[in-house]
């Protein structure tokens, strides 16, 4: 049983798109984004990864709103791959 801290990753726009008195907000709907670990030092993806190589079963309990939603997605994307068939 573990648990995390919020979310496992981070999501934000290119470089290029990073000087709000430049960019035109309507150039976001298409701009590219990076996703990052949110917490690097904190290390959750390699932790959920260790501890879910002993698991059959993924239980997840989080908020019941579209942040917890992701936030579960986010968990199951560093787990589920690595569990026991």
């Amino acid at each position: 049983m573990t648990s995390v801290i919020g979310h496992v990753y981070s999501i934000d726009f290119t470089a290029q798109y990073q000087n709000w008195d430049t960019t035109d907000p309507a150039t976001l709907f298409h701009a590219d984004t990076v996703k990052a670990e949110a917490n690097p030092k904190a290390r959750v993806c390699s932790h959920l990864q260790r501890e879910a190589k002993g698991c059959d079963y993924l239980v997840l309990w989080l908020d019941c709103d579209r942040e917890g939603e992701n936030i579960c997605f986010e968990v199951m994307e560093n787990t589920v791959k690595y569990m026991r068939p």
